[in-house]
């Protein structure tokens, strides 16, 4: 028979498209089988047993499992990574199975021992595919997830204003001073507090007393300073962005220390903060770096001969504050884990 076989084929050749045909056919039902995985021994009590796969659309994984001398496995379970169990069964003591896969994914195999004698398996383990079967090997991942809101409190340094005075008086003219009595002149003692960085003060001059009282009811400057601190814009250039208020009348204003103020009162030669103060002024916002000092003054002179006038005035400073803000936070946990690759 075999000579025969051989005989034909030498007389009748295969045609070239049927032998393409048959190795296309034949290669179609190419597999790869990973090496069977045995394991024959004993499980200890209370423990476990883990295998990795990584199977590819198409395979398939078989497995079997026995235990010996009447003895049951506590649990089987096959489970798609992270967490979803594919099969599981319980208190056997055989069983053979096979699982079909359409989708890439990582599979582990678990055996349980729940007793507290140990018992001997007999566990085998195939992977069947059409591609290269790929190992299992694992690398350091970390995963972040946030816990319950929680209240924090946060020191933050800032700048508020404070008014410190808001006052009006009259001045006499340097005739009526003489003449019929009063005051030409007055101190304003000016309070600041301990923190203040800096501070300002506006004022208006007028003959007319309704015209200084409606003035003074606008007087609006802690609120306006308190706009630039907000913008986190410099005070620096408010000065000169500020609308200053009207005025009709002059006057001389002087800022000195205590010991200026009681010359000034004297009616003696003093000093005076050049750049803080004004003469033959009408209306204006006028800014003062603190020098650190607290006894600080304003003098005012109505420098007029025949009128007298009506000054108001108000005073604000820039203070450092140290503010408690409550602010909800989540705070990250990272948690480290082996995360499967394949290979």
């Amino acid at each position: 028979m075999i000579t025969d076989h051989f005989l034909i084929f030498e007389e009748t050749p295969i045609p070239m498209k049927h032998l393409l045909l048959f190795l296309f056919f034949c290669g179609s039902f190419l597999t790869y089988s990973q090496e069977p995985i045995n394991i024959n021994g004993l499980l200890a009590p209370n423990s476990e047993k883990e295998l990795w796969f990584y199977v590819q659309p198409g395979d398939k994984l078989n497995f079997s499992c026995s235990a010996e001398k009447k003895k049951r496995i506590s649990k089987l379970t096959v489970t798609q990574y992270p967490n979803t169990v594919l099969f599981q069964e319980r208190k056997f003591k055989k069983l053979a199975n096979e699982l079909s896969f359409i989708d890439a994914q990582f599979v582990k195999v678990t055996l349980e021992n729940n007793n507290k004698e140990a018992i001997t398996i007999a566990f085998k383990a195939e992977q069947i595919s059409d591609k290269t079967v790929k190992q299992v090997r694992f690398e350091q991942a970390t995963d972040t997830s946030y816990g319950y809101p929680t209240t924090r409190f946060r020191k933050v340094e800032g700048l508020e204003t404070m008014t410190v005075q808001n006052d009006k008086f009259y001045l006499n003219s340097r005739s009526n001073a003489l003449i019929k009595g009063g005051k030409r002149r007055v101190l304003l003692p000016i309070q600041l507090p301990e923190n203040t960085t800096e501070w300002y003060y506006v004022l208006t001059a007028s003959r007319n007393e309704e015209e200084v009282n409606s003035t003074r009811s606008t007087f609006n400057l802690a609120s306006e300073l308190s706009e630039y601190i907000k913008k986190e814009e410099s005070l620096q250039n408010s000065v000169n962005t500020l609308a200053p208020p009207p005025g009709a009348d002059i006057c001389d204003v002087y800022l000195m220390d205590q010991t200026n103020a009681e010359l000034f009162k004297g009616k003696k030669t003093f000093k005076y903060d050049l750049s803080s103060s004004r003469e033959n002024y009408k209306s204006g916002v006028i800014k003062v770096k603190n020098s650190g000092g607290r006894d600080i003054y304003i003098g005012i002179n109505n420098p007029n001969n025949l009128y007298g006038i009506h000054v108001g005035i108000e005073v604000v400073a820039i203070t450092k504050a140290q503010n408690i803000i409550p602010e909800t936070i989540r705070i990250p946990i990272i948690t480290s884990y082996l995360k499967p690759v394949a290979q």
